[in-house]
């Protein structure tokens, strides 16, 4: 009998915008992107800070291109550019 073990989290992603902080995690780093609910607004400029084990990637976001990373068919594209400095 085969025993699932629960999925490692690799992969934890974290956008401050101004007071609310938003955060999301997976065993890849689009799951951690899907997995954070998308705000009602979007009004401020953020920190998006992407993290696997050791290895953190912080970057500053205008609010346009905060916006971009909720857009579904641009999360898979844009999550390799975000995840290419941690390897």
């Amino acid at each position: 009998m085969e025993t699932k073990q629960p999925k490692e989290v690799k992969y934890s992603i974290a956008i401050t915008m101004g007071d609310k902080v938003l955060k999301g995690s997976g065993t890849t780093a689009l799951e951690a992107l899907q997995s954070i609910k998308r705000p009602d607004k979007i009004t401020q400029k953020s920190v998006f800070v992407i993290s696997q084990g050791k290895l953190t990637k912080t970057m500053f976001f205008t609010v346009q291109r905060l916006k971009r990373i909720f857009y579904p068919k641009f999360q898979s594209i844009l999550i390799k550019w975000l995840a290419a400095g941690l390897r």
